[in-house]
């Protein structure tokens, strides 16, 4: 897996890997209004919210997965999200195998992931 990245390689790792974080974060906020709230009527609204951030993730994971590691795992590790904290495992596997990538070209990653601009500035 010592696969040399181009910098357009690393813009596309890092862009999807934004989006991802992004759509995770906003999941986890659902999920938590959920929990937080006992009013079924809001947490019922805020499900419809929820289901489709949820199949985003999936789709998002395999995405980056296939950018990364290819079509075969790609499929595999999407199959793999369906289940239920095996999920959570894939989802910081694929993310921390696109964090070593991207540092590896010297960019730093964040909690939103790299800076898209600084990768950005040196193409």
């Amino acid at each position: 897996m010592n696969k040399e990245y181009s910098i357009n390689n690393i813009l596309n790792i890092a862009k999807k890997q934004r989006n991802l974080l992004i759509v995770f974060f906003l999941y986890l906020l659902a999920v938590g209004v959920i929990a937080a709230i006992s009013d079924p009527a809001v947490t019922e609204k805020i499900r419809f919210i929820a289901i489709p951030l949820a199949i985003a993730v999936v789709v998002l994971v395999g995405v980056l997965a296939f950018t990364i590691y290819g079509k075969p795992a790609a499929v595999l590790l999407t199959i793999l999200c369906i289940v239920p904290l095996i999920n959570l495992i894939i989802f910081f596997v694929v993310n921390g195998r696109a964090n070593k990538i991207i540092k590896s070209k010297g960019y730093r990653v964040g909690l939103a992931g790299a800076d898209i601009k600084a990768i950005t500035n040196d193409i």
